[in-house]
């Protein structure tokens, strides 16, 4: 894991910590799916991003933790990062792949970090049963006192700005610093789902609405010619062009 590249003069993306390898699975309606990838699920990666930032590290996102073979601490070491120089982290949605690597053994793995969540997703989960959940919001409960729920209105610290994309999941958020998009989980098949945006993963909270976000998000980027980090993109994670 290195340094990736300087963006402007005010935020650096400093490391990508690839957390290990998935597959994604599409749903069964997605048109031509099968054409394209018979096999019906294509590979995945799982990785996470810290950004430096006025001489704060912000950590987007947390991959699936030690116990589940997330590789997220021995990357950021590579990278000359300890756990307790992280300041904040911001997540984008709940799923286990994402908010996995916050705790180690029920215990928070950021001893000095703020974590933020998007009060939509944390409503949304708080109320659903299961072990997914369950898990969720252990995981949250060991950063009691440092935990804050934000709404879309709200300023974040460091210049970072939420964004609303609901689909994937409810309360789903996409962040941008700067330059930097960080694009969660709005693709998780980057080279079949760049190709067609109406393609979808089977788990999905509501398939429609995911296609609807990721198409406005893409256009976004590409109109403003952003650099995006995306959980699921291949290789380290990080797209000049999309």
């Amino acid at each position: 894991m290195k340094t990736i590249r300087m963006i402007a003069a005010s935020a650096a993306l400093l490391a990508v910590a690839s957390c290990g390898d998935a597959r994604a699975g599409a749903a069964a309606t997605d048109t031509g799916i099968e054409q394209q990838n018979p096999e019906g699920s294509v590979p995945s990666s799982i990785s996470c991003f810290v950004v430096r930032t006025q001489g704060k590290n912000i950590l987007f996102d947390t991959g699936n933790g030690a116990a589940r073979g997330g590789k997220m601490l021995e990357r950021l070491k590579a990278a000359g990062i300890e756990p307790e120089e992280i300041d904040l982290v911001m997540l984008t949605h709940f799923h286990g792949d994402h908010i996995g690597g916050l705790v180690a053994a029920d215990s928070a793995v950021f001893p000095r970090a703020q974590v933020y969540a998007p009060e939509e997703e944390y409503a949304a989960w708080s109320a659903m049963e299961g072990e997914g959940a369950e898990m969720a919001m252990q995981a949250l409960a060991a950063y009691e006192g440092r935990l804050h729920r934000f709404l879309y209105t709200d300023e974040l610290p460091l210049g970072v700005k939420a964004l609303a994309a609901p689909g994937h999941t409810p309360g789903h958020t996409v962040y941008q610093i700067g330059r930097i998009f960080v694009a969660g989980d709005l693709i998780h098949g980057f080279d079949l789902q760049i190709q067609d945006l109406d393609i979808c993963p089977s788990y999905d909270s509501d398939s429609k609405q995911a296609a609807e976000t990721r198409k406005r998000y893409i256009d976004y980027i590409r109109q403003n010619e952003l650099t995006t980090a995306g959980m699921h993109f291949p290789g380290n994670g990080v797209k000049d062009r999309l």
